[in-house]
């Protein structure tokens, strides 16, 4: 078993590309993460600004294979039901840093006990759904200009009763089920409130 505290960064980074491309390619989750996630947790525990650079191009920036996980969760919310709401209080660009800030100072990423690159990915998602969740339940009452505070409340009200699945994120994820696909939820429940 190689150490992998030991390698070289450029070893890790090019053993974690291929590893990613194959899965892109493939969506075949039984490569070895390992590599991956010993750059996750330079990044996060050493303070490792290569990794980070690496981590952030790989997985938010349109520059990789165009499988850019983190804005294609971003983009799915900003084209979503109250895509409106979060594009009025932040840019694509500010949401997917203050989602990597989120992470950085997260209990989970100082602990850094992930085990595959599927439970760190939905930790990941987790934090961008909670992030636009509270972007849109607050915003959304002052946003709807033309509402009375009686309609802006049951909004919020209908908001909140969004059930939390945050505890099933893998198989969410491997559903495929969108934020769209929850944003329809949310808007069903306002139509049958109606």
């Amino acid at each position: 078993m190689v150490d992998l505290r030991s390698l070289a960064l450029e070893q890790l980074i090019q053993r974690c590309h291929t590893t990613t491309v194959q899965y892109l390619r493939t969506h075949d989750a039984g490569g070895d993460s390992s590599y991956c996630l010993e750059l996750f947790r330079r990044a996060l525990q050493d303070h490792d600004e290569s990794a980070w650079a690496f981590i952030y191009t790989t997985y938010s920036t349109e520059e990789f294979l165009g499988e850019h996980y983190i804005l294609k969760w971003v983009r799915s919310w900003l084209h979503g039901r109250h895509g409106a709401v979060i594009r009025s209080a932040f840019t694509e660009e500010e949401i997917v840093h203050e989602v990597w800030l989120r992470f950085a100072q997260s209990d989970a990423a100082r602990a850094f006990s992930f085990e595959t690159m599927s439970q760190l990915m939905s930790y990941l998602r987790r934090l961008i759904n909670n992030f636009m969740m509270d972007v849109a339940r607050r915003r959304a009452p002052h946003f709807i200009e033309s509402s009375t505070d009686e309609e802006a409340a049951h909004l919020e009200q209908v908001i909140r009763a969004v059930p939390d699945r945050s505890n099933d994120f893998d198989s969410i994820i491997s559903e495929g089920e969108s934020m769209e696909e929850m944003l329809r939820e949310i808007g069903g429940q306002l139509i049958a409130n109606d």
